[in-house]
């Protein structure tokens, strides 16, 4: 019998610490209210994750096209670049002094250089202009440009098809830097007459 008591002893023992953990565990409304939350925390991480992943991805994306429009934009300034000093040549091309033979320059006029020679604190330029139009021109004004140094000069009148002397003097230019010069024409009045 002692054994009988032992045992119902033990049982209710068990019995009573089955019910104290089961009253410490959730009831079932409750438990599931826990899965719930935890499955709302877990969609809202996932959310948040995918924010910051589509932000990354925009971000780098955006890092991307600015860095290849900064590559655009660097070639386009190279070309444009080109494409200035090529207007500037035809615009204004250089003239080798050293070259006595005729040399274009622009509208219509050729430039023969025959002599370089230092004066006072400057250059003497002497040479040829050749006008290639089909009329006469005449107070025709040109400009000679070494280094940074320019000089206009003018001559009265250029038959067509011929050439006409000038001469002149370009201060404080250093004889050494003289190989190149840029001779723009800047204006001219045209001469013909009318048959009858």
């Amino acid at each position: 019998m002692s054994d009988e008591k032992s045992g119902k002893i033990n049982n209710e023992e068990e019995v009573t610490k089955i019910l104290e953990v089961q009253s410490k565990r959730p009831s079932g409304g409750r438990q599931t209210k826990l899965w719930l939350f935890l499955i709302v925390q877990l969609i809202v991480i996932f959310i948040i994750f995918c924010l910051f992943y589509y932000n990354y991805k925009i971000t780098i994306s955006i890092e991307d096209k600015i860095r290849s429009l900064r590559n655009d934009v660097e070639a386009t300034q190279r070309a444009l670049s080109v494409l200035n000093l090529s207007i500037e040549q035809i615009e204004n091309p250089e003239i080798d002094l050293t070259i006595k033979s005729f040399q274009p320059i622009s509208d219509g006029f050729s430039i023969s250089i025959t002599s370089v020679d230092s004066h006072l604190t400057g250059v003497k330029v002497k040479g040829k202009v050749l006008n290639q139009q089909s009329t006469a021109v005449t107070d025709t004004e040109f400009s000679i440009e070494i280094g940074n140094t320019s000089q206009n000069f003018e001559i009265k009148r250029i038959n067509s098809g011929y050439a006409a002397n000038f001469d002149v003097y370009i201060p404080d230019v250093n004889i050494s830097f003289t190989k190149n010069a840029i001779i723009s024409w800047l204006s001219s009045k045209v001469q013909y007459s009318f048959q009858d």
